[in-house]
Formats: C-alpha cells, sequence, structure tokens
C-alpha cells in the first residue's frame, strides 16, 4: 500500500468527534477519594458524633446525605479549610452507626452488625440517607417478633416513620395476645383505677355494650387529658402510683359530658365474671388532643407525657376485664364489677363535684407523693449526709447549677441548702469523715480540677486540695476513709474516656495517683462494696460498657469483676443493705429504666431486677437513706426530672409515693 494511499485512508475513517465512556472512572474516582478520606487527605468536613471525629468530603456526603447537604448550606458552618458539624444532639447517634453509612457513601458497599441495624436505621433517618432507610426497615419488619414489638414501636415514634408505625400497629393488632405476654410489655408503667358498680350485672352488660360501640381509646385518651389538664403533666407519674376509684353513678354524669370513663392497670386484684372480647380501638393521636382549645399550660402539660396517645390493641384479661395498649407508651388494664364483689371494699370518700374525676378510697388518699426537687435537673451529685438526702448543682437544660438542695424524709420535703463555689454538673459527692465532697465536673464550658467541701457545722462551702487532673463525668467513692475519684473525661486533652484512679486523703489534704483501670471510663457507676472497690458501666468513648472491674487498695490493682447484663452509661449506683445496686441509664438506644442487683453473698452476677423505675433515668442520683433506696432527678430521654422515685423493699417495687406514708396506710388497712 501506498503512502499516499495510506494518508488518504486515516483521513477518510477519522472520526470528527473523539467519544469514550470509562466504565471504570467513576470506581477508580471515589475509591482514591475513600483512600484520601482514610487517609484524611484533602478532607474539608468533620462530624463529630459519641466522642469521634469523622473526616469526609463535603460534596461527597453532602451528595448522599440530605440532612449534611441542608446543614452545610445554610453556611452556618466554620468557613475555610474545615467544617465541623456536632451530631451528638441528635437523638443518641452512634458513632459506629455513622461510619457504617460513610463507608456506604464511599464504597456503594452497606455491612450492618445485626446488633447495629437500628441504630443505622436511625442514623439513616437523622442524616437523610435516603437509600438505605427502606433496606433497614425491611429487614426491622422481617426480623419483628411479640417480644421486641414495643421497643421497636417506640423506635418508629422516636424517628416519625410512618409505615414503620403502621405496620407495627397491624402487627401488634394481629398478635396481641402473645405481646401482652412480652417482658417489654410487662416492664410498661402501669396504671390502676377501678370501677365500682352497684345496680347489678345488668348495669354492667349495659356498660360494656355502651364501651362496645364506643371507641375505647377516645375514651382514655379523654379521661387522662382531663385529669392531666386539671391536675397538670406530673399528676401523670402519680397516675402510676395510686389507685383511683369511680362510682358508676359519676359515670353516668360523665358520659353526658363526653365519653363513658374506663380504667386502668395490672391483673392484680378480685375479678369476677366471664371474660369479654373487646375489639381493637386505634384513635386520637397526641397532636389531635395537644391542638384543640387548650390554653399554652396545659399543652405543655400534655407534653409531659413520653410518646405519643394512639391506642393500638386490646385482648382479653383475667376475670373481668381487658388489657390495651397504648403508646403514650402506658399498659392498661381494664376492670368492672359490683361494689359487693370486692373491688373497692375500702372506698369510702365520694365525689365532691362534677369537676372532681376521681374518687379515692381513704387508704389511697392518705398516701402523700415524694416531694420532689424545686429544679428539675440531671448529672447532679447525690449523697446522703447526717440523715438527710442532698442534691447539689446538675443540669437544667439551660445551664449547670451551683444550687443544693436537702431532703428531710421525716417531713417528706425538700429544701435549699448553701449554695456550692462553683457551677457542677456531670460530677459526683460523696461523704467522707462527716463532710460531703463535690469532685470535678464541668461549668458547662470547662472541666473542673478543683474540689470543695460542705461542713454541716457551719453550713458552708470551702476548696481543699484540687484533683492532680482535671475531668467530668468521673465517679467517687468512699473506702477506707478515703476519697477516691475513678474515671471520666478530659475535654481539654481531648481523651474521651479515662482510666485514672486519683484518691484524696483528708489527713494531709493531699490527692495522689493509684493504678490504672484496664479500660476508660466516662458516666460510670463507682460503689465501695466490703472490702473493694467496684467501677461499673460506663463509656469508652464509642461504645457504652457492661463490664465491671473492683480495685483491691492492699494489692492496688484492679481486676475485672462480674459484667451487668446490660449496657450504661449514665447510671445510678450505690450499695444498699449489702448488695450494688445499678439503676437507669441509656444504653446506646433507648434510656433506661431497668435496675440491676450484685449481691457477691448470693453469687459473682448481676441480677436484673422484676420491678423498673416508674420511668426511665438517665444522669440521675442513687443514694441509701435510712433504709430506704431513692432515685433523683435524671432525664427521661424527652424530659429533665424533679421527680423522686423509692425502692420498697416489702414489695420489691419503685415508688413515687412517700413509703413511710405507704407503710402506715398499709398497715392501717391490715
Amino acid at each position: 500500500m501506498s503512502k499516499e494511499f495510506k494518508t488518504a485512508y486515516k483521513k477518510s475513517h477519522q472520526p470528527s468527534v473523539l467519544e469514550w465512556t470509562d466504565t471504570q472512572h467513576h470506581d477508580n474516582t471515589i475509591h482514591r477519594l475513600d483512600v484520601f478520606r482514610k487517609s484524611k487527605h484533602f478532607c474539608d468536613l468533620v462530624l463529630q458524633v459519641g466522642g469521634k471525629e469523622i473526616y469526609c468530603h463535603r460534596v461527597v456526603v453532602g451528595g448522599a446525605a440530605r440532612s449534611i447537604f441542608d446543614e452545610l448550606s445554610r453556611g452556618e458552618q466554620e468557613v475555610g479549610n474545615l467544617s465541623r458539624i456536632p451530631l451528638d444532639g441528635r437523638n443518641g447517634l452512634l458513632a459506629d452507626a455513622v461510619e457504617i453509612l460513610i463507608d456506604y457513601i464511599y464504597t456503594a458497599k452497606l455491612v450492618i452488625p445485626s446488633e447495629l441495624l437500628t441504630a443505622v436505621y436511625k442514623a439513616c433517618l437523622q442524616l437523610g440517607v435516603e437509600r438505605v432507610t427502606p433496606l433497614c426497615r425491611r429487614y426491622i419488619i422481617a426480623d419483628l417478633e411479640p417480644e421486641h414489638c414495643v421497643p421497636m414501636r417506640r423506635l418508629a415514634s422516636s424517628v416519625d416513620d410512618m409505615e414503620l408505625k403502621q405496620y407495627i400497629d397491624n402487627y401488634i393488632e394481629e398478635n396481641f395476645e402473645a405481646v401482652a405476654a412480652s417482658n417489654e410489655l410487662l416492664n410498661l408503667p402501669r396504671i390502676k383505677i377501678e370501677i365500682v358498680m352497684n345496680h347489678g350485672n345488668g348495669v354492667i352488660s349495659m356498660l360494656l355494650t355502651n364501651l362496645r360501640e364506643g371507641s375505647i381509646g377516645h375514651t382514655a385518651l379523654a379521661w387522662v387529658r382531663y385529669i392531666i389538664e386539671q391536675r397538670g403533666g406530673r399528676y401523670f407519674e402519680d397516675l402510676t402510683e395510686q389507685t383511683e376509684i369511680f362510682f358508676y353513678s359519676l359515670v353516668l354524669k360523665l358520659l353526658e359530658l363526653f365519653l363513658p370513663i374506663v380504667f386502668f392497670y395490672s391483673i392484680k386484684g378480685k375479678t369476677n365474671g366471664a371474660q369479654q372480647k373487646i375489639r381493637l380501638s386505634r384513635s386520637s393521636s397526641i397532636d389531635s388532643i395537644s391542638s384543640s382549645d387548650s390554653d399554652d399550660s396545659n399543652s405543655r402539660a400534655l407534653c409531659c407525657m413520653d410518646g405519643e396517645w394512639s391506642v393500638i390493641a386490646t385482648t382479653p384479661a383475667q376475670g373481668s376485664g381487658y388489657c390495651i395498649l397504648d403508646l403514650t407508651f402506658t399498659c392498661i388494664f381494664v376492670y368492672y364489677g359490683n361494689e359487693t364483689n370486692g373491688f373497692a371494699t375500702n372506698a369510702t370518700s365520694s365525689v365532691s363535684s362534677a369537676s372532681t374525676t376521681t374518687s379515692c378510697s381513704s387508704s389511697v388518699a392518705s398516701v402523700s407523693p415524694l416531694g420532689q426537687l424545686a429544679v428539675a435537673r440531671c448529672a447532679a451529685g447525690v449523697a446522703q449526709l447526717q440523715g438527710k438526702l442532698i442534691v447539689a448543682g446538675g443540669f437544667n437544660q439551660s445551664e449547670c447549677l451551683d444550687t443544693v438542695e436537702c431532703f428531710d424524709s421525716s417531713a417528706n420535703r425538700w429544701s435549699p441548702m448553701s449554695r456550692m463555689s462553683e457551677k457542677r454538673a456531670r460530677f459526683a459527692v460523696a461523704v467522707l469523715r462527716g463532710h460531703l465532697y463535690a469532685v470535678g465536673g464541668s461549668s458547662g464550658s470547662h472541666d473542673h480540677v478543683t474540689v470543695e467541701k460542705f461542713d454541716p457545722t457551719t453550713e458552708q462551702w470551702c476548696h481543699v486540695q484540687s484533683l492532680k487532673s482535671r475531668c467530668s463525668e468521673a465517679s467517687v467513692a468512699v473506702l477506707n476513709n478515703l476519697l477516691y475519684c475513678v474515671g471520666g473525661v478530659q475535654k481539654s486533652t481531648g481523651v474521651v474516656a479515662i482510666k485514672t484512679c486519683q484518691v484524696y486523703d483528708p489527713s494531709a489534704d493531699e490527692w495522689s495517683y493509684k493504678a490504672q483501670m484496664h479500660t476508660g471510663r466516662s458516666s460510670l457507676g463507682v460503689a465501695a462494696l466490703g472490702s473493694h472497690l467496684f467501677a461499673v458501666g460506663g463509656s469508652d468513648g464509642w461504645t457504652c460498657l457492661n463490664t465491671a472491674e473492683k480495685y483491691d487498695p492492699v494489692a492496688d490493682r484492679w481486676t475485672f469483676t462480674a459484667a451487668l447484663n446490660v449496657q450504661r452509661r449514665g447510671l445510678g449506683m450505690a450499695e444498699h443493705n449489702g448488695a450494688l445496686y445499678s439503676v437507669g441509664g441509656f444504653d446506646g438506644t433507648s434510656f433506661l429504666s431497668s435496675v440491676e442487683r450484685y449481691n457477691p453473698e448470693e453469687a459473682d452476677v448481676w441480677v436484673i431486677l422484676p420491678s423498673p423505675l416508674g420511668v426511665p433515668r438517665n444522669n440521675a442520683g442513687l443514694a441509701s437513706l435510712h433504709g430506704t433506696l431513692y432515685i433523683v432527678g435524671g432525664f427521661s430521654g424527652r424530659h429533665f426530672l424533679s421527680t423522686v422515685e423509692a425502692l420498697d423493699d416489702v414489695n420489691g417495687d419503685w415508688t413515687a409515693h412517700d413509703i413511710q406514708s405507704l407503710a402506715t396506710t398499709e398497715s392501717e388497712s391490715d
């Protein structure tokens, strides 16, 4: 072929435009970006969550996570080379869950361990990773079982996933008998109110017909709304503790006002008659109630009740009654019977006016609710000093506190005490040689290194020798006349969970270091039992812990000991009647109301007690006073608490009522 022909051939076959699609370009580019991310090269975005900083690129993460894109678009972040977005305030996001989603965004590959599925699901909804959300939802639905329905329904409500809520509601309706037998449902708050009939079985039958034809959901919600509006939001906690009696004559009057009255609580007490099958009623959400003609104070009262108000399902209960699950979350049991059937043989009081909706028995009326703190607070210091319960400092949502309150159990009353010298939250207190010591903590802007003590004779606070190193979220306890400060965080150095153990000798007014724990812990529980110091639960900065260690002061050595059944950070911990109690806290997903006890004389294991708290409490204070264990304040997951609960050692239940008046009432009724 001649040279001229070759040249002519090339020109005639040369395309006018070169087009080529590199099918590997996208994957290669994203792969390089992922390599850059892992090596922190060219990163211009940092997500801060759970004490961890996750480096990434704005254009990559913002393109896949709608919430992050919106945050960056508002332009409120730092302008320059690096933007930081704190995620800790977003309803309990876990760092591990966020990292899984970031890995997916960069690799298109999703790997979720089963124990993190719900955490990743929450992170998807909160960060707006819309491609992953339906996948997580499908897996949750596929694994749904009666035992897990209540926490899964609570999860769906907390993230407002209407599709998941609807599916779980239908599942509960279809399987409610199995759900009603689950431990999760049995641990829900319960309210007891009994209806007294004095007109025979014919009237009972008429009432049941009325309830079948009407809406039991509307009835329950209308009654609770009326009570809360009349008595305030805090009265909801009282409802879970006391018995209220209704007479049928009052019910007839109230039928004219709005709807028939119904009554709630557990399957205990005397009941007669055959079981009644009541059809499910689903009605009246919290939105429909709070949007009615109620003033702001009533709306706030309604908001004091955690969860949404919606009756999901009913099933027959033992005896004359039926069980309802309502998502306040409160477990409701309805009973009915004649006055002569033994329902309310002690009921002697009568209704004084139509505005008073309940008629209580004389025995119940004499039971006093436990006095409440003047200020709702969490992460406060709580201890017993000279026969009084002391609550110092803490956080009330807007600021750290220096105020101190004192509880006199004989008078069932809180009163103010001298303020601390400094505002402190996320700290702990302990009593050593008749003085109350407040150790470390946070002012809201910095961690404390200072320590102060309260002298009950002068009623004054004064500083003592400071810690060797500043910290907050530590815990303290006294062993062998020495004050120990264990664990915590050091925000100034960026250490999210420290292993440090510091000890204070009051004779020398001196702190010194002791052997470190094996695991760094913050928001842990510390208490002395026998000749050892126990450090339990907490967080290592990324994960809530269930492990525990004990310290031998003679050998100056920490060793692992029996672990909790549940991961807990922000737990309340105290020694009570020769055993350790770990109460409430946060497990990384849910705020806890469960209680565990450790008594090495019985067995070297923690045992979950059958009776939980009346309300979940994180960062609450726990202390034993006059043989009664009290838990004070804390955070329920939605509200800062001013309420107090006490452990009734006689029946093993937690109560929001004064133990002394309760005991007197029970002895009188006997």
